[in-house]
This record gives C-alpha cells, structure tokens and sequence, in this order.
C-alpha cells in the first residue's frame, strides 16, 4: 500500500532511511532527515540519491539489519546499489548528506527493542475489583463500560 505514491517529505530526490530492529521480524525502515547527525553506528542506514544508492552498515549493527535492509532497498529503488561500511565511505556519501557531521558513534541502548502491546479489562462487574488481560486483542475489544488500559512497553493508556 502506498509503495508507489511521490514522497512530499522529499523535495531534493535524497532519501535517508534508518533500518533498525532486534530480529528479522521486528526490523524496520524509518526515513529520517538526510543529515549525517541522523547516522549511529547501531544501525544500518539506505541512502538514495538521484545518481547513488547504499546501504551504510555502523559498525554495531546487528546481521538482521543488513539483511532486511538488502530487502527493503528493492523496494525503494531498483537500481544497483553500494554497501558500505562505517569508517570506509567515499565522498559522495557525505556530500549527498550535507558533509560529514557528528553522529552517535555507538551501539544503542536495548531499550530501543520491540515489545507487543498488552491490554487490561479492569472491572467491578463481578462484586469486585478485578484486572485481566486480554489476549489477541482488536478494537472491538474495547468496553465502553470498563476501564482498559493499554500497555505499549514504553508508555501507558
């Protein structure tokens, strides 16, 4: 869905997209901006230009991370594309990202991993208080009449 729509976030043909995740099934491709303080060595970052295309590997990134970003570049552009690795990048790439810059040159913390939601049916319909969670949830789900709450690991609703 929406794979072939113009980009207005994009207005120079330079796309950065961060490739972040703990698995191969968690792992996921966020654009950030084209800056190279947007660059941390935990990740794997796409570069797209109008006449380039890489993937820059830091060098914390987990194997996960190259692969899917392999994937995910196809999606992007089909096109050949270099695979660089941190400390190693030719001039063009810094050049496509505004110069070169400090960024964050180390591993991420854990804490950027992925956790399912959870939610809560918290009730008195019973004569007392009671908390349960519901599994497999949907927004049908949702009782009007009790208190729900919603647990996204990070925050909580």
């Amino acid at each position: 869905k929406n794979r072939d729509d113009k980009d207005s976030f994009d207005t120079d043909g330079t796309r950065l997209f961060q490739v972040k995740g703990s698995s191969k099934d968690s792992t996921r491709a966020i654009q950030v901006v084209e800056r190279a303080s947007s660059l941390n060595s935990g990740d794997v970052f796409i570069l797209e230009c109008p006449a380039d295309l890489w993937i820059w590997c830091g060098k914390f990134c987990s194997g996960d991370e190259r692969e899917v970003a392999k994937t995910i570049i196809k999606r992007i552009k089909s096109a050949d594309y270099s695979m660089i690795v941190e400390g190693q990048e030719p001039a063009g790439f810094w050049e496509a990202l505004g110069g070169k810059e400090a960024y964050a040159e180390y591993a991420e913390a854990k804490e950027d991993e992925i956790h399912d939601p959870r939610l809560f049916q918290c009730s008195d319909a019973r004569g007392y208080f009671y908390v349960e969670e519901v599994f497999d949830f949907d927004q049908i789900d949702l009782i009007e009449e009790d208190v729900m709450i919603l647990d996204s690991y990070y925050e909580v609703f």
